[in-house]
């Protein structure tokens, strides 16, 4: 009996294998894909704070720039978030 069914135990087995393979690799493809997407927004991120830091909406140099731009912002949470802004630029 076992004889008889080894090719069709052996085909099915192979089969399984191989939708084993199949399902790995589609989730290591998803892996590196979400990693790129992750990497990109990062450099993303990185290219705008630099495009940032050249422009009038960065607060170097002068400590009175500052200072005179703070005192624009009304509330805490605007000033922290120019504040943090700054210093990633």
């Amino acid at each position: 009996m076992g004889i008889e069914n080894a090719p069709a135990t052996r085909e099915r087995n192979n089969l399984d294998l191989r939708k084993q393979q199949e399902a790995r690799m589609t989730k290591a493809e998803l892996k590196n894909e979400q990693a790129l997407k992750k990497a990109s927004n990062k450099m993303l991120n990185a290219v705008m704070l630099f495009r940032q830091y050249n422009s009038d909406a960065c607060w170097k140099g002068d400590p009175k720039v500052a200072s005179k731009n703070m005192r624009g912002l009304n509330t805490k949470v605007a000033k922290r978030e120019a504040l943090k802004t700054n210093i990633s630029m």
